[in-house]
């Protein structure tokens, strides 16, 4: 049910409270990737790329192969 609330916070552009749905469903399903990358996008909207980029290490211990986790590595870890 975070997870949902979070989505929908997300989609609000309310990006602490966001933040703070996506971590409380992780804290009770830490593999639960949507709620991850949730995670990722609230910190990196609210201009905590150290935070996002955590967040984004953590996504790719669940699935290193998922698209929008790779999109995510590619956004916060461009290549020149």
């Amino acid at each position: 049910m975070a997870a949902v609330l979070g989505s929908v916070q997300r989609m609000r552009k309310k990006w602490p409270e966001a933040i703070e749905s996506f971590q409380n469903a992780l804290s009770f399903q830490p593999t639960l990737l949507r709620a991850q990358l949730g995670l990722i996008e609230a910190y990196w909207m609210s201009r905590m790329p150290e935070k996002a980029d955590a967040a984004l290490a953590v996504a790719l211990q669940i699935n290193s192969k998922n698209k929008e986790v790779l999109a995510w590595r590619a956004k916060i870890h461009p290549v020149n």
